[in-house]
């Protein structure tokens, strides 16, 4: 059996039949995939009765179907399972391209010499492009703990560290 060590509990009314090691969400039933939990639940919990749920600490907590390794940001699955955080990439691609172009036809403007008065065309044209990519973060509000203990999948027992 793994051994937790809370630093901090509180009680909250289920408001589904909760069982121990899942995570909780803020508002007192499972907690629902990617959202923020408030804890792990202490002990099996019958609905509307009030749920010990440790909050922050060394907590045991059962993990989903995929495998992780120690020190992995943890996330919650729609069933309140431990999964590992998904992370994120962010890219932004910006093409601009702009171009301006003037005429002036003959006889529009007055001329103060001799000669014919000439048609004037001018074109401008200016190009950017940029590329932007931030890869490999974990929004914070997913993680619900890091992993102490690898899971080989489904159902194992884990140590996570919530602060």
């Amino acid at each position: 059996m793994k051994s937790s060590n809370p630093t901090g509990t509180c009680s909250i009314p289920a408001l589904v039949d909760l069982d121990r090691f899942l995570f909780v969400g803020l508002d007192g039933g499972l907690c629902q995939a990617g959202a923020k939990a408030l804890g792990v639940c202490a002990a099996d919990t019958g609905q509307g009765k009030q749920a010990p749920v440790d909050i922050s600490g060394i907590l045991v907590v059962r993990s989903g179907p995929t495998p992780f390794a120690p020190g992995t940001p943890m996330m919650s699955d729609h069933q309140g399972l431990a999964i590992p955080a998904i992370p994120v990439a962010v890219g932004a691609t910006v093409d601009t391209t702009v171009g301006v172009t003037t005429s002036l036809a003959e006889g529009t403007e007055p001329v103060t010499s001799d000669a014919a008065t000439p048609t004037v065309t001018s074109t401008a044209t200016a190009e950017s492009t940029a590329d932007a990519t931030l890869a490999g973060s974990v929004l914070p509000e997913q993680v619900n703990g890091w992993a102490l203990d690898g899971s080989t999948g489904l159902g194992c027992l884990v140590r996570i560290l919530r602060a």
